[in-house]
């Protein structure tokens, strides 16, 4: 829960951040737009390079946003993550479990024992494949 809250704040900063970037972009841009033709070519040339220069800032801010945001999540829940992991293979090897699977992401195994046996040979065998 701490973790999600604190995630959600720094998402919740850097859109704000982003925000504002476009409301400025937008502003610049309507100026221009109503400027255009009293501007000589030099400065409607200037003015759009401006533009374009905000544009690919707003870009980059965003890329670097959603980078460093999946990789504070992934920093946010290493813990809790490593914790479960550590809490699965206590309780499978006290209950003796075998197999857990996790059919939340499609029965992928999380922990297997070295008590497990691959009953594939034997399954070949009975079907006479070999």
């Amino acid at each position: 829960d701490e973790a999600q809250k604190t995630w959600e704040k720094e998402y919740n900063e850097m859109k704000s951040i982003l925000e504002s970037m476009s409301v400025e972009f937008n502003k610049k841009l309507l100026a221009s737009e109503q400027s255009a033709d009293t501007l000589s070519e030099t400065g409607r040339k200037m003015l759009a390079q401006e533009l374009q220069d905000m544009q690919t800032r707003i870009e980059q801010y965003q890329r670097n946003g959603e980078q460093h945001l999946a990789q504070r999540q992934q920093e946010l829940l290493e813990p809790l993550l490593d914790k479960a992991e550590k809490a699965i293979k206590a309780v499978a090897t006290k209950e003796g479990f075998l197999y857990i699977f996790d059919v939340s992401t499609g029965s992928q195994v999380l922990f297997f024992s070295d008590k497990s046996i691959d009953i594939m040979p034997l399954v070949k065998k009975e079907m006479g494949i070999q």
